[in-house]
């Protein structure tokens, strides 16, 4: 075995330490969409190693999110923590834009996943962490325990970074090869490299010293953790250059939107009234919800500041009659809107944590509907995250129906009209015909059958024989990046068929929705689900699909929807149906596995 434990020797390809940062937003390497296949597939989801369990893995996982989000572009990635028994278990790897490793070791047992996903063309960087990956013929042995302060050049001054000293054996046939990126000041040691073996395209990015973790949780006493911050602007500058240069990640300028006060619009004054009327039983306008409090007021108080809206939100009621300043237009919105009830009554905001539970207290106001311009908690399924940048369309309505009815004895339907609605919006225009928008089972909206552009989310409650469904939405209708957006897809279908089709707004996709699911609805009740399934069925992804059901260990063929709304499989035993809250659809593996409780 070959030791490389100082400079690279016959297996490095040297390259110059950059010297600024870069900004792949100023280099034109967005990944913009050419074509069906040509934009990123996976998911932007970056996912966090940290091999422990318990309270110090959330205090780690937390510091390491928080120092990449300070190097990311904002709305770009959701980061998760991908637990040890999750690290072999769950299908991450094809969900995953990057794994990041920091833990003092990596099971033997573990390793060869981490193989499959670099011979996928998976990327890694790891922190100072044994491991031993036979695709890359190494193994990294720590020669010592105990981390130290060391110093490492960057832009010709030297930087304190707090190292672990490791030990990089290799074969001497190996084919990996090894790229320099920064070394030590003293003795010019490696301190960061690029590991890849040429027949992959993935590879790692193995680092002695931390980047990923604040001063506090590395320091053992005070002098050393004051010269680790005394660096940590430059640290910072490390860790970004090695996601956007080496790792291909949008980075930027890393910073949290503050949230704002909301506006109350509604589409007529009439309209307005009701509601305001509706909600005097509440004293001074304050409507207690879970964590926070609305309070709805005639103008914002002076002492309303952004750091008071995590607890106590402000709606303003009256705004002069002049929508001219909103973000959200209000008379666009209002001239594609064709509803009866839903979509009347508005709650608007620029930037808030989360639609879904700004409407819990309005149980008596159907179809009334929040909407926002950024969301910095958005909310998917399970424990998913949903990224709200700007350029999506994100909403919750509520729609409320009596249990007695087709409905309600049906709820599970709920959630297939919203993806229809989403789907016919933009489909059922003249001349969209052919855009190629899907749904997935049981809640996603695709571009084709790999690009995800969209979801739903349904919450529900029952109360005195009337059940009050909150209908989360979050679609992304002009926003390039990370993945793709309807716009892009209606660009690339009118420069594939020589026409000239005009580019979504917010406002007309949202209203167009509200106006479709009105109409699914109103016909549901009445005839079931005997004419929407055909409707259904024609946007679908799933018709005659085989799967592979984890539990039973068999495969299945796909039939539809049940009578309930559940998807129907048949199996060598017969019809068998599967939840959707119990249940979840890989698509890339062809699996339906059941979702295990936290």
């Amino acid at each position: 075995m070959e030791h490389i434990t100082g400079s690279i020797h016959a297996k490095t390809n040297e390259e110059p330490s950059l010297s600024q940062p870069v900004n792949k937003a100023d280099t034109g390497c967005q990944g913009k969409f050419l074509n069906g296949e040509g934009h990123q597939n996976k998911p932007p989801n970056i996912l966090v190693y940290t091999g422990e369990d318990g309270t110090s893995t959330c205090v780690k996982f937390n510091s390491i999110k928080e120092n990449l989000l300070l190097c990311l572009l904002p709305d770009q990635y959701v980061i998760y923590l991908l637990k040890p028994q999750e690290l072999t278990s769950s299908p991450w790897q094809d969900n995953a834009v990057l794994l990041v490793i920091s833990s003092s070791n990596v099971p033997l047992e573990i390793s060869e996943t981490l193989n499959s996903f670099i011979s996928k063309g998976g990327k890694i960087v790891n922190f100072c962490t044994e491991l031993k990956l036979s695709i890359l013929d190494i193994k990294i042995v720590a020669t010592s325990e105990k981390t130290h302060l060391s110093c490492m050049n960057y832009q010709g001054s030297v930087v304190k970074l707090m190292k672990k000293s490791l030990r990089l054996d290799m074969s001497d046939c190996s084919l990996t090869s090894c790229m320099l990126l920064f070394q030590c000041d003293s003795d010019r040691k490696s301190m960061i490299y690029k590991l890849q073996n040429p027949t992959t395209k993935g590879f790692m990015i193995l680092s002695q010293v931390h980047l990923e973790l604040d001063a506090l949780l590395l320091s053992s006493g005070e002098e050393e953790f004051k010269q680790l911050k005394q660096y940590n602007k430059e640290r910072l500058e490390i860790l970004q250059l090695l996601l956007s240069s080496y790792l291909d990640m949008l980075c930027g300028p890393g910073s949290q939107r503050s949230l704002t006060s909301g506006i109350l619009l509604a589409t007529s004054h009439e309209k307005l009234q009701e509601f305001l009327l509706s909600i005097k039983k509440f004293p001074q306008g304050k409507i207690p919800c879970s964590g926070f409090t609305l309070h709805f007021v005639d103008s914002l108080p002076d002492y309303w500041t952004p750091a008071l809206l995590a607890d106590k939100i402000p709606v303003c009621c009256k705004i002069n009659d002049n929508t001219a300043e909103l973000s959200f237009n209000l008379e666009r919105y209002r001239s594609y809107l064709q509803t009866k009830v839903l979509g009347q009554i508005i709650i608007y905001f620029d930037v808030v944590s989360t639609t879904m539970t700004l409407l819990e207290r309005f149980t008596n106001i159907n179809g009334i509907v929040a909407i926002s311009k950024y969301q910095t908690k958005g909310r998917g399924r399970g424990e998913n995250e949903w990224l709200g940048p700007e350029g999506c369309a994100m909403f919750t309505l509520h729609v409320s129906f009596p249990l007695k009815s087709q409905l309600g004895q049906n709820m599970s339907f709920i959630q297939h009209l919203a993806t229809l609605a989403i789907v016919q919006a933009v489909c059922d225009c003249p001349g969209y015909e052919d855009i190629n928008l899907k749904i997935k089972w049981p809640n996603d909206i695709y571009y084709g059958s790999n690009i995800k552009v969209g979801g739903v989310l349904v919450n529900s409650s029952l109360s005195e024989g009337i059940v009050s469904c909150f209908i989360g939405c979050g679609v992304n209708i002009k926003n390039s990046n990370p993945t793709t957006c309807i716009n892009d897809i209606i660009q690339f279908h009118s420069q594939a068929n020589d026409s000239q089709l005009e580019q979504l707004t917010v406002e007309k996709f949202i209203a167009q929705t509200l106006t479709r699911l009105e109409d699914l609805i109103s016909c549901f009740q009445i005839y079931g689900s005997s004419r929407i399934l055909p409707l259904y069925y024609s946007y679908w992804l799933h018709s005659g699909q085989e799967v592979w059901l984890e539990e039973s260990q068999e495969k299945a063929t796909i039939q539809g929807l049940d009578e309930h709304g559940f998807l129907r499989v048949k199996t060598s035993l017969g019809n068998v149906s599967f939840q959707p809250d119990g249940n979840s659809f890989d698509m890339m593996q062809n699996l339906i596995r059941h979702k295990k409780l936290p």
